[in-house]
């Protein structure tokens, strides 16, 4: 056929795929039938090796003929011609042959194998460190006044050496959360802004590592000179005023000594109870003034957001409604 090549270029302009022919130690062995009906021979298509069979006159369009080669070979077919009429095409098709013609391309093992490819990305997916959300969040927040950082723009967020908020980075980097710029001088980094912030959002953990209720009399004790921020359904208050829940956050690595075997605790949540929440990063991630009550700082909102989204919400429809009110609000402020 005189045209193959570029049928073959169509592959590369309209998928931008490689096409090579291949070379191989071992002769392609076709039953004489075939090799007197069809020119056969070894095509690369982007990563994945073919046996190209192209017909010598029009007639030859067995789908007989093609399923026995099928059967004899490991390497998947691709049935090259100018014109491919319909029934041919729905045999091809039913057969799960690949094909390619001047007004169909048909590239059923490339599909298959980023399908599964895909598949086994998910199950092992490297899942998002909740520790690395600070470095995310801070992104995100000031995403409109700044683009590209560096780790010392970090450091605020982490107790920690320089290695191991890069380790951090590296993550976030891995799952394609961030950007690293290419710079011989420093390291530095961009939120990816190919990705939506619904995405980002969906891709980020509860903060919450454990919780606990405290009696209202111990509280102050237990807490000393910890630094507890308001969190849980009272940080819904400014989207509304009808939620009260007294609810507390605090880094697990704060409460050195929480000693409470010494207090009077529970696992549920009673009227003289506070709920205080054990996060596994500082929860005080936002530098502005994003809200305040009676001088005390809220968690940021996305942290609040995903603290109650991704846990089992009560019934209350003031609850849902602050929650729609949350998300609504941190779509409109800090999308891009």
């Amino acid at each position: 056929m005189k045209n193959t090549q570029a049928l073959l270029n169509q592959l590369k302009d309209k998928f931008d795929l490689d096409v090579s022919y291949v070379t191989k130690n071992v002769e392609l062995k076709v039953p004489p039938m075939i090799r007197l009906a069809y020119d056969t021979f070894y095509l690369k298509i982007g990563f994945i090796d073919f046996i190209a069979v192209i017909p010598k006159t029009d007639e030859d369009y067995s789908i007989k003929r093609l399923k026995v080669l099928q059967n004899n070979h490991e390497e998947p077919i691709i049935f090259i011609a100018e014109s491919i009429n319909a029934p041919m095409r729905k045999q091809l098709t039913n057969a799960k042959i690949s094909y390619l013609s001047n007004d169909m391309i048909y590239l059923y093992q490339l599909f298959c194998y980023r399908e599964n490819k895909i598949k086994k990305l998910k199950k092992t997916r490297i899942k998002l460190p909740t520790t690395a959300q600070p470095i995310l969040l801070h992104m995100v927040y000031n995403n409109k006044l700044k683009e590209v950082y560096e780790i010392e723009d970090f450091k605020h967020l982490y107790n920690q050496t320089d290695a191991t908020i890069y380790r951090k980075i590296i993550a976030l980097e891995e799952l394609n959360l961030i950007h690293k710029l290419e710079n011989n001088t420093k390291k530095e980094f961009i939120l990816n802004k190919d990705i939506s912030l619904e995405e980002l959002i969906n891709s980020m953990n509860s903060p919450v590592k454990s919780t606990t209720y405290i009696y209202s009399e111990d509280f102050e004790r237990v807490m000393q000179n910890n630094e507890c921020l308001i969190s849980g359904e009272s940080a819904l208050n400014e989207f509304n005023l009808a939620v009260g829940t007294k609810t507390f956050a605090i880094y697990h690595k704060e409460m050195k000594q929480p000693e409470w075997d010494k207090c009077n605790y529970a696992s549920n949540y009673y009227e003289d109870y506070y709920k205080l929440e054990l996060w596994h990063y500082e929860p005080k991630i936002m530098l502005n003034d994003f809200m305040q009550i009676n001088s005390k700082i809220e968690v940021d909102p996305i942290s609040l957001y995903l603290n109650l989204d991704k846990a089992e919400r009560n019934n209350d429809i003031r609850v849902n409604d602050a929650m729609r009110n949350l998300y609504n609000y941190i779509m409109e402020r800090f999308s891009w």
